[in-house]
């Protein structure tokens, strides 16, 4: 049997970070990526999810990415998100069922309607403890799906502490660079 261990698809940064998570539940193989270089893995923490996440949404934009997808854990986590982004001049298409279409721009969904996606941009909507479950490999393989949708970025956005699996990898790039981050 072929295993194919070389990814083409998202940048180094992310490719790093959902390697690391993959490794919890997948023994198999480590998936390595080619070295195309982008922007680090954003971090926004402590404040109202809605504000956080419009800043990642701005963040991205700025940046020069169109197609960006704010990925939740849940439909109705989505639902709700969307009159609060608008709040913060935020207009994301919703995509809550299979019926609904992307035209393209910022749209918000649930991982279980991302996985298979791709996007510019993607940004993980309650990447805490709390809403994947790090206890279980469900939860553990629904955030790697929400992790992976970026090709070209991608920002992680929690109101209190990270996933453990993410302040993990930060504490390790911390260390890789010295210190400097």
């Amino acid at each position: 049997m072929l295993t194919l261990s070389r990814t083409y698809r998202s940048t180094r940064q992310i490719t790093e970070l959902t390697a690391r998570v993959a490794a919890t539940y997948n023994r198999a193989a480590a998936v390595v990526g080619v070295d195309r270089d982008g922007m680090p893995v954003q971090r926004l923490t402590d404040g109202p999810l809605a504000q956080l996440t419009a800043q990642a949404v701005k963040i991205m934009q700025a940046a020069g990415h169109a197609n960006i997808a704010i990925v939740t854990r849940r439909t109705a986590d989505a639902d709700l998100l969307v009159p609060e982004l608008m709040q913060h001049d935020v207009d994301a298409q919703p995509i809550l069922n299979e019926q609904a279409r992307y035209t393209g721009g910022v749209v918000i969904l649930p991982v279980h309607l991302a996985k298979g996606l791709e996007f510019d941009a993607a940004i993980v909507c309650g990447a805490d403890a709390a809403t994947y479950d790090p206890t279980t490999e469900f939860e553990t393989r629904l955030l790697y799906v929400s992790l992976s949708r970026g090709v070209h970025a991608l920002a992680v956005v929690a109101q209190g502490e990270l996933h453990p699996l993410l302040e993990h990898q930060r504490q390790l790039e911390v260390a890789s660079n010295g210190g400097s981050r």
